[in-house]
Order: structure tokens, then C-alpha cells, then sequence
């Protein structure tokens, strides 16, 4: 029944009269407004924060690569995969900021928020062009762009990936729907290359192909009709193309398939998956930074098959609702189409789920959730207008303090670390994890802390921890409470990488040389060409009036290893031990200043280059 102080409610399709469209038209940009205030203070703090040692350092910080924006850059980042993805354009991006201010995280922070207000006003102009609906536009920006799932793709660096396939792929849909009002060929070819660019930023952009076909049937053109499917084509072969690179890039570094299992649990993964993602959309509870696969003797929780049920009679529904034109249909299938890729029924990597993925999918929820509010506030009386938008405000307000809470995680190495603790506390990785980050922020007492814990909890047969722990030892000097820790891990694993090398590095270090000489002779027997255990070899034979036998070492060590600073500082020595001091210097010139982490070799090379005044001569010019 109509209310008498209201009009009768629309249908999600009901195309507005000329008089509602203007009335509505008001709203669209005080909606816009709202969301750049929203963004602007959840992502105030987010310029003060650091690289992360989850993947910035790899992406970023630490690689040298990476460089200022060039020809040659544009060339390197077109050839090459980089921590199993393809994605020059994003590469590229961080290029150009290191051009213009260097490697400062805070520009690179800055980036990432003026790229999602760019992507919230281009959602707004797509739904508003798609549907007419100035009103429901600004509200699915808006809720959009507050939500606390958009952080992890804002906060993070390395998701600036996300950022960027988005902002090209909705210039691909505007692009697609201005072709479809006047078939003007130009703005099918700016699709066809926006999508070129949403690809190279990450591959998952491909499913933005089948979304076309969604357009398609809310723009009424009959899918059994050829021509909706021919003109796809170009879309469908780049898709492709890109699909081969992406699955390439991660088999490069074997992310594909490495959490074992049957096919069946992986049907309850995918299903279960889909469930918790709207979920979460709903209400943003339980959010972390890695959710690892909830595998408990190799079988999951319970609920999982329950869940993947629900989600298969929720798409049964779903392929039913798609014979009529429908926006609350489109807007449900735009989701579930950009989750597809990441649901793990196709096996990517070891984390099941992840914030980031719902980037571009969120679009589809936040629209469904507009649509619901819009058919409120269109139905209801004009003296409750004022009610809905201060609701519409709390709502915004309470998403926005969500998000500016989560952004924290991403401050510093040590935080994300901790926000995965506390989603699985028993986790022992997640403490060796956070470890290394406390040892490389200085906190050598919390990292030993985590590092004891990740002992504790352990598996039975994991020897992982006591390595890391005994390297961390190691690093600090502690060589009597490392050596338990390594004869622990050569015990169940005696040909890990570095092993051998540190156990006889320690030997060194107490002052053993006389087991030095025997355990390496013994080890270079499986490892001949070890520079590492060469060089020990020879260090212990120039202490013990050998340096004929330190040279010969240091000659092969050098065949290996000819720029090891190691190396050419025991060449060095060997040499002015044998009255070759003209060589010596040599060696020591080519050494340089490169940093050599033990103390007593880099003392060494300060006594020997004291001995060549060109190498005095010039390190006095350096200082200040």
C-alpha cells in the first residue's frame, strides 16, 4: 500500500523521472564530499608510516632494480616478474615517485591515498553513468570508499597493485559505456587499452571481462545474441594473455599449489570463502592482515562444507536471477565476479583469504547496500529526509573509525606482525616473523622473546625455529648459545643452506681453530667451491703461521667469489704475510669500504689498509 506522505516505492530498475533526477542530481556531489572527508581522516596518520618487511622491502626498499623512472626502468619492468606477479605498471609507479623524492615511504603513503579518492569520485561517475541515479552513485562511493576492507589495499604499499588495477578498469567500464550510448569506435579502443593497463598493475583485472557482460544485460542487449560476444574478442585474448604471464610469474616462485588439498576440500574453501566475504562486507569484524588455511591434522573446520552449501545454492539463485536486467542482480554478480579468481577453488599461494581481494568486488556489495538505501530514503515521507542523512552520517562515521583504527596495523613492520599474532596466537611462523622485525627495528630482547615462543610452539619435527633462533644468536655474538640451536637443526637437517658454514664460523669465533681446519676440509669435500668455508680455512691457517695455505685458499675463494670483501681482505693478509704488500693494497683497493659484518676481518682491513697510504690517503679524504 502507498503511504499518503510518500511516493510508492521504486523497483531497483525504475528509471527516474526528469523532476527526480534533477532532485536527486543535488546529492550526488555533498555525497562525494562526505567520502573525501571520511578518506581524508582515515588515512590522515598514514603518511608517517614505514616500509613494512612484509613484501615493501622485497617490492621497494631493498631492490635495486627497482630505480627512478627511465627508459631503461620502462624496459626492465616490462621484462621481469617481480615476487611472482607481472605488473609493470605498478612497478613503474613506485619508479616515478622515486624520481621525483626517492625511496620515502611517506610520498609512496600519499600516492596510495590520492589514488582511492581517484577511485572513489570514477565509481561514483561509472554508477551514475550506468545506472542514471545520481543518488544511489554517491552512496555507493561513499560506502565504498569507508569501508574497512578498502585498508589493507591503501595502508600497504605492496597492495598499490590493487589501487591501480581498479582506477584503469573503471576507466574501461566509462570507457565501454560512453561506446555503448554512441558506438563510437574511439571510446571501444580506450577500453580496450585502459584494460591493458588494469592487467599490467595485476592480473586479476581479467575479470573485469565477464563484468562487461553484466553491462550488457542491464543495458538490456540480448546475451544470446553473437554480437555482445564478438565484440569481447579483443578483451577475451588480452585476458588471456595476461592469465598465461599471471600463472607464469607465480610459478616462478612455486605459489601455485603449495597448501596440499583433495578436491573436495578445496570446494568447501572456495564456498566457505565466498560466505565469509560477505560477511565481512556486512559487518567488518575479525579482520587481519594474513588469514592462514584453518588445517588442523590436514582437515578443515567443521563448518567449511556447511558454508560452501550455502554459497552454491546462493550462485544457483544468482544464474536464475540473470535471465531479467536487474541492478541489485548485477550489482550481486559484479562481486561474486571479481572473487572468483581468489576464492582458492583455483590454488594461489598460502594465505586463504585476504582484504585486498575484495578492492574491486566491494564496488558490487557497497552498490547492493545503495540500492537498499536509496529505496529508503526515495520511500520515505520528506519530513524524515533529514533522519536518513543524519543515519547515512552515523553509518559513514562508524565505517570511517573502524578503518582509521585497522590503518594502524600497517605503521610498522612490527604491528602487522603483531595483527597476525592475534588472529592465530599458536602460529609459530607468525613469532619468527615478528622476531626478525623486532631484531630489525632494535629490539633484541622481544625478538629473542618471539623467537622462544616460536620454539615452543612448534611442530615436533620443524627445525625451522631453532635455526632462526641460533642465526639470531649468531648475529648478536651469543656464539656459546647458538651452537645448541645449530647442532639442533644439523641434527634433522645437516645439509640446510648456511649451516655448516655458521657452525664453523663459531668454532672460529671461540677460538677453536684447531676443529676449524678438520670440520671444513671435511665440508669442502661435498661443497668445494664454499667461499664462506674457504675463507674460514684460511683465516685459521694465517692464525697458525700458514700463510702459503691461507693464499692457496684464498685464490679459490677468489675464483669463486671475486668481489667478496671477505675474501680479498684474507687475500690481503695472506699476501702481506708473505711480504707481497704491493699486492696486498691491491686487494684491499678492490675491497673497498663495502661493509664486512665481522668485526675482527673488518678491524683487519683497517690495520692492513693503514699499511697503504693510497688507500689512507683517500679514506681521509671521505671523512668530513
Amino acid at each position: 500500500m502507498r503511504k499518503k506522505n510518500g511516493p510508492a516505492p521504486p523497483s531497483a530498475n525504475e528509471p527516474l523521472s526528469e523532476n527526480n533526477a534533477i532532485n536527486e542530481a543535488r546529492w550526488f556531489w555533498p555525497l562525494m564530499v562526505l567520502a573525501y572527508v571520511a578518506i581524508g581522516f582515515v588515512y590522515s596518520n598514514t603518511p608517517d608510516f614505514a616500509y613494512t618487511d612484509w613484501d615493501d622491502t622485497e617490492y621497494i626498499s631493498k631492490n635495486e632494480q627497482l630505480g627512478a623512472l627511465n627508459a631503461d626502468q620502462v624496459v626492465t619492468e616490462v621484462k621481469r616478474y617481480v615476487m611472482g606477479n607481472y605488473h609493470p605498471v605498478t612497478m613503474l609507479s613506485y619508479a616515478a615517485e622515486i624520481a621525483l623524492g626517492g625511496k620515502d615511504p611517506g610520498l609512496m603513503h600519499i600516492t596510495n591515498v590520492l589514488l582511492h579518492l581517484l577511485n572513489t569520485l570514477l565509481i561514483g561517475l561509472f554508477i551514475r553513468r550506468l545506472t542514471g541515479r545520481a543518488l544511489l552513485a554517491g552512496l555507493t562511493a561513499l560506502l565504498w570508499s569507508v569501508h574497512p576492507l578498502r585498508v589493507e589495499s591503501v595502508a600497504w604499499l605492496s597492495a598499490r597493485k590493487d589501487l591501480l588495477m581498479l582506477l584503469f578498469g573503471l576507466c574501461m567500464f566509462i570507457s565501454y559505456l560512453r561506446w555503448l550510448d554512441g558506438k563510437r569506435w574511439q571510446w571501444l579502443v580506450a577500453a580496450h587499452l585502459a584494460f591493458v593497463l588494469a592487467c599490467a598493475s595485476k592480473a586479476m583485472a581479467v575479470a573485469f571481462v565477464p563484468c562487461l557482460l553484466l553491462i550488457d544485460q542491464l543495458k538490456g542487449r540480448p546475451l544470446i545474441a553473437w554480437r555482445p560476444w564478438l565484440e569481447k574478442g579483443g578483451f577475451a585474448v588480452l585476458a588471456i594473455v595476461f592469465g598465461i604471464l599471471a600463472i607464469d610469474a607465480q610459478q616462478s616462485v612455486k605459489t601455485i599449489g603449495n597448501v596440499e588439498l583433495d578436491g573436495l576440500q578445496r570446494v568447501w574453501v572456495g564456498g566457505a570463502n565466498l560466505i565469509v566475504y560477505i560477511a565481512q562486507q556486512l559487518v567488518p569484524a575479525g579482520l587481519n592482515a594474513r588469514y592462514p588455511y584453518p588445517l588442523k591434522a590436514g582437515h578443515l573446520p567443521e563448518w567449511y562444507p556447511w558454508a560452501a552449501v550455502l554459497a552454491m545454492g546462493l550462485l544457483f539463485l544468482l544464474v536464475r536471477a540473470l535471465r531479467k536486467p536487474n541492478l541489485l542482480v548485477f550489482a550481486l554478480g559484479f562481486m561474486i565476479l571479481n572473487l572468483l579468481l581468489v576464492l582458492q577453488w583455483l590454488p594461489v599461494g598460502q594465505a586463504i583469504r585476504a582484504d585486498r581481494y575484495t578492492y574491486a568486488a566491494g564496488i558490487g556489495w557497497s552498490l547492493a547496500l545503495a540500492i537498499g538505501l536509496e529505496y529508503l530514503v526515495r520511500w520515505a515521507p520528506r519530513y524524515k529526509t533529514a533522519a536518513w542523512a543524519t543515519a547515512l552520517v552515523v553509518l559513514s562515521a562508524a565505517c570511517a573509525w573502524i578503518a582509521h583504527e585497522r590503518t594502524e596495523v600497517w605503521r610498522t613492520a612490527v604491528s602487522v606482525r603483531s595483527d597476525m599474532i592475534a588472529n592465530d596466537p599458536r602460529y609459530f611462523v607468525y613469532y619468527m616473523d615478528r622476531a626478525v622485525s623486532f631484531e630489525n627495528a632494535g629490539d633484541h630482547d622481544a625478538a629473542l622473546k618471539d623467537f622462544d615462543k616460536a620454539v615452543k610452539l612448534r611442530p615436533a619435527n620443524d627445525y625451522k625455529p631453532y635455526f632462526e633462533r641460533g642465526m639470531f644468536r649468531l648475529r648478536r655474538g651469543a656464539y656459546r648459545e647458538a651452537m645448541p640451536d645449530l647442532i639442533t637443526t644439523f641434527q634433522q637437517v645437516p645439509g640446510h643452506p648456511g649451516l655448516v658454514p655458521s657452525m664453523i664460523y663459531i668454532q672460529w669465533k671461540l677460538g677453536l681453530c684447531h676443529e676449524v681446519e678438520p670440520n671444513a676440509t671435511q665440508a669442502l669435500r661435498l661443497d668445494p667451491r664454499s667461499p664462506d668455508l674457504l675463507n674460514l680455512r684460511g683465516i685459521c691457517r694465517l692464525q697458525n703461521g700458514q700463510p702459503d695455505s691461507a693464499w692457496a685458499d684464498a685464490k679459490r675463494s677468489i675464483a669463486v667469489a671475486p668481489r667478496k670483501p671477505e675474501t680479498l681482505v684474507l687475500a690481503a693478509a695472506a699476501l702481506s704475510a708473505l711480504h707481497y704488500e704491493e699486492s696486498a693494497c691491491v686487494a684491499l683497493r678492490i675491497a673497498g669500504d663495502k661493509p664486512i659484518p665481522d668485526t675482527t676481518l673488518d678491524s683487519l682491513r683497517t690495520v692492513l689498509s693503514d699499511r697503504c697510504p693510497s688507500i689512507t690517503k683517500s679514506r681521509e679524504q671521505r671523512q668530513p
